[in-house]
């Protein structure tokens, strides 16, 4: 009875192993079929106007993600920056601090948003996006000060 149920279970590993390996070959065709797909986002700042105290978050729309290796995305909320002219558009934020960051894994095409941050200082802020490589796709990134991406924060 013993030999038998040790012959069923290898059966059953041996199955196992061979349909693991079959969704592993089609992983991998797909794959290569996205192999010359080049990722991409488009983002949008929740607000462009935000009193001090206000909740600000980015929305992503992320595409042609490869199909076998999760790509993180990296994103980075920047500021308060002082205006100039009474605008954000030619802010240098070189000196910007990093007010909130996190990251996201990305395993297909989607739309997502970044965690809410509250805002309590006046000034210029703006998002930064960074899609990681994989052994498929090149690392894709959005430098800081987009008009898309940067807000201003007004006093109450």
């Amino acid at each position: 009875m013993f030999r038998s149920f040790a012959r069923t279970m290898a059966l059953l590993v041996a199955l196992v192993v061979v349909q693991g390996l079959a969704i592993s070959m089609t992983a991998s065709a797909q794959a290569a079929e996205t192999r010359g797909a080049q990722p991409s986002f488009t983002a949008q700042v929740s607000a462009k106007t935000v009193k001090a105290g206000g909740r600000v978050f980015d929305n992503v729309s992320l595409s042609n993600m490869p199909m076998d290796l999760a790509p993180t995305l990296k994103w980075r909320l920047l500021g308060p920056v002082k205006p100039v002219n009474n605008s954000c558009a030619a802010v240098n934020w070189s000196q910007a601090p990093v007010v909130a960051r996190g990251d996201f894994l990305v395993p297909a095409d989607m739309v997502m948003a970044t965690p809410a941050v509250r805002v309590t200082k006046t000034g210029c802020y703006s998002y930064a996006l960074t899609l990681s490589a994989t052994p498929w796709s090149p690392r894709v990134g959005q430098g800081v000060g987009v008009a898309a991406q940067s807000f201003r924060v007004t006093s109450r």
